[in-house]
């Protein structure tokens, strides 16, 4: 066994480190041994990084408060974060695409989780002591995984999580003798129908459901995207297939068959606020625009219907729609900017983030970890969607998401149905256009 030092030993050698320290301009924690027991704090970033980070809807009082707890651990890193506005999110989507592809954007991105795909290219993905592939499976939901990590690197994360869910007027559904939600499509099918009110004239006064056409529906696309996504009908590969025909023909039908639903009426979201149609799909966020027009509706939320499989049994898939972070490839410090998203998406940050949200509205956004999940438990608004989450799959024809190009095409061929002509050649002449 080797022997201790004696102290004035010890004292004498560290004269010396100090003096090699004085002379080379080294640090201590440069030197073996003394920089192991005066080394800096685990996680803590000790080389000096500037970064940027844009934002979309996050207010910059509420990040400035994160980043200000941040640099308390990490002084050596300094952090702008910008608030961005933009005329339309399919513009953000030009100006993200533009500048990663130029080398002229910020540190840190905010981007839909359908456009991580396409941007990898332009994305300085995860080094995997930060976040590996394991350890993002175990945090975020398969959603997030299948849009975001590629040949078992990470190149986004989200910090919130949203989707689709059935709203409905529980009121409407009292006065119409149905007890609860329907929970597969032929008995929404039904309850839509119940539930519409027409005048003498055959003229709705009040819609049974937001379905089955385009221009009036706020998240038409993102419906579609669930009938295709349960039917296990890929976009645009499959649009030109007999299944993906059946299913838009399903949805216009009950516009041109059932007329549970009309062109003439207000946009759905608004309409469902006022009381003019008894269910709606929606994603979270638009729950707080029908509260603040309308404080006192009276509504339920649940999970979207379900579709039956040959055996009859429902085939659980959910339709996820949400926005990560990603670090763009020409940062000067990535992986300084991926320190910090690991920041935040950790479980004490996720709640900050979420508590100083509801100061200003009835409640934050849905955690993106699973391990919050039990934190919305039975929470009247965000129950559902996280709960659904699990079984989420997303894509292209998000709606809200800048991806204009494809639901634009997609509403051409809801029209074109709708004016009489077979789904089969409507999708087929959008499947022609995708890739264009």
């Amino acid at each position: 066994m080797k022997k201790a030092l004696p102290l004035p030993k010890l004292r004498v050698l560290f004269l010396l480190l100090l003096t090699s320290v004085l002379l080379t301009a080294c640090s201590l924690q440069d030197i073996p041994v003394v920089g192991k027991y005066l080394g800096s704090k685990p996680g803590v970033t000790g080389k000096p990084a500037s970064l940027t980070m844009w934002g979309l809807w996050e207010p910059k009082e509420v990040m400035d408060s994160v980043i200000a707890d941040y640099k308390k651990m990490h002084p050596n890193v300094d952090i702008m974060y910008e608030e961005r506005s933009f005329v339309s999110l399919k513009s953000y989507k030009e100006s993200i695409f533009t500048r990663l592809s130029e080398g002229s954007a910020p540190d840190i991105i905010r981007v839909h989780n359908s456009w991580v795909p396409s941007l990898q290219g332009n994305l300085s993905p995860a080094p995997s002591s930060i976040f590996s592939a394991t350890d993002y499976e175990n945090m975020f939901y398969p959603v997030a995984k299948e849009s975001a990590v590629s040949e078992g690197k990470v190149y986004a994360v989200p910090l919130h999580y949203d989707g689709l869910a059935l709203l409905y007027n529980k009121q409407m559904f009292n006065e119409g003798g149905i007890s609860s939600p329907p929970a597969t499509w032929e008995e929404f099918r039904i309850v839509a129908s119940r539930l519409a009110k027409k005048d003498k004239a055959g003229n709705l006064e009040v819609a049974g459901a937001a379905i089955g056409s385009a221009n009036n529906i706020d998240h038409f696309s993102s419906i579609l995207g669930l009938l295709f996504s349960q039917g296990g009908i890929k976009v645009p590969d499959d649009l030109n297939s007999q299944a993906a025909a059946d299913a838009l023909t399903f949805y216009t039908n009950f516009v041109t068959v059932e007329k549970v639903w009309s062109d003439v009426l207000p946009p759905s979201v608004e309409a469902f606020a006022d009381n003019k149609v008894a269910m709606v799909f929606a994603p979270s966020w638009e729950v707080l625009n029908i509260l603040n027009r309308n404080p006192n509706i009276n509504m339920g939320i649940a999970p979207v219907p379900r579709a039956l499989d040959l055996e009859g049994n429902p085939i659980v898939i959910d339709w996820g729609s949400f926005w990560m972070e990603a670090v763009s490839k020409n940062s000067s410090s990535p992986d300084a900017a991926w320190e910090f998203l690991k920041y935040l998406s950790t479980e004490e940050v996720q709640r900050k983030l979420y508590s100083e949200q509801s100061k200003a509205r009835p409640f934050g956004e849905p955690y993106s970890l699973k391990s919050l999940q039990g934190d919305l438990s039975g929470n009247a608004y965000l129950d559902v969607y996280v709960k659904t989450a699990e079984t989420a799959k997303s894509g292209v024809l998000s709606s809200k998401s800048g991806n204009d190009k494809e639901v634009d095409l997609l509403k051409t061929a809801v029209n074109t149905v709708l004016s009489g002509e077979p789904a089969s050649e409507a999708l087929s002449t959008a499947q022609k256009s995708f890739g264009k």
